[in-house]
């Protein structure tokens, strides 16, 4: 049997209860459509003791999780206000039922302070440990960065028990790793990353790799067939045969409908190569209408097909790349 000592357990359940929170069950779908599956909102106790904070808390990396252990994590839920436990101890979830999930998010975001700038690997603990020093904390959260998921974006998201005391903190002048902390209301920051987001979701970097802006084409032979507009693929040619283009214009042609293109990699004779777009957006907007037509017609006697490559070959193909089509 597996025995928590004191710290552990308080670890546990704090872990728990903030699945539970107003501060985060209404953001967090999966957990609300499993609670929404009952009657009494309660949810499998083994699947919450899955998570990943829980798993790193109970140092089970992978696997299904212990029934043993799910049994003594219920034992110290139990020592909570806020949760309630089943009787057979599977099951978990809150006291009282999260009513009006939008109208919640409003008031917990009233009384949530954004603080700035923190290191790239900020560790949750020392945060809590230093805002805890100044006010009681309902929540702390390391957003991630708009533009890369597994970053930290750099801004910790710290909520209060009131709006009153977030309207206080803002006041304040603090000092984190001998640097200025900007203090600021969530809506602030959600107006800003908002703005962040939309000028990443249309701009492209210069001299930077961006996933998905490369694709790789193949030529096939087109057969015969009386109607003009009846586009068949020759499956069945033993060797196909290219005549040796010397420029990649009759690419380029092709797929600049689409928008803006980088740079063809292509070698006349070969019946494949690789286009760079001009980014993401505009690379999956042609594989959707390639794929949708079933080809793109080229000197009236091929079809080109677009696939995506993985993200290895990606960057290969991206390396050479002349660097006058990466600006």
């Amino acid at each position: 049997m597996v025995s928590f000592d004191e710290e552990t357990a308080q670890k546990l359940r704090t872990q728990v209860e903030f699945y539970f929170s107003d501060s985060n069950l209404p953001r967090d779908d999966f957990l609300s459509k499993e609670v929404r599956k009952r009657v009494d909102g309660m949810v499998s106790l083994q699947l919450v003791c899955s998570f990943s904070r829980m798993r790193v808390l109970l140092d089970i990396s992978r696997g299904k999780i212990p029934t043993f252990v799910v049994t003594e994590v219920a034992d110290v839920l139990r020592t909570s206000d806020f949760l309630k436990v089943s009787a057979d101890g599977l099951r978990i979830g809150r006291v009282t039922k999260l009513s009006k999930p939008k109208e919640v998010l409003e008031i917990v975001d009233r009384r949530t302070i954004a603080a700035s700038p923190f290191e790239h690997d900020t560790e949750m603990e020392d945060v809590v440990t230093f805002f805890s020093r100044y006010a009681k904390l309902n929540s702390v959260r390391l957003p991630h960065h708009v533009g890369d998921k597994e970053l930290f974006c750099g801004t910790v998201l710290v909520e209060f028990s009131s709006e009153q005391e977030a309207g206080d903190f803002l006041k304040k002048s603090l000092v984190y790793g001998g640097v200025d902390l900007e203090l600021i209301p969530k809506r602030e920051f959600d107006k800003q990353r908002e703005a962040r987001s939309k000028e990443l979701e249309y701009s492209v970097p210069r001299n930077k790799f961006q996933r998905g802006q490369i694709l790789r084409f193949t030529l096939r032979k087109i057969a015969r067939a009386e109607k003009k507009e009846s586009l068949l693929v020759d499956d069945k040619a033993d060797q196909l045969v290219v005549p040796a283009w010397s420029s990649c214009e009759v690419f380029k042609e092709v797929f600049d409908r689409f928008g803006s293109v980088r740079h063809i990699e292509y070698s006349g004779g070969m019946d494949s190569g690789y286009v760079c777009f001009k980014n993401a957006r505009t690379a999956t907007k042609a594989s959707s209408a390639v794929e949708f037509v079933g080809g793109l017609i080229v000197k009236n006697t091929f079809s080109v097909a677009l696939e995506t490559v993985d993200e290895e070959m990606e960057i290969e193909v991206w390396r050479r790349v002349p660097l006058s089509a990466k600006q």
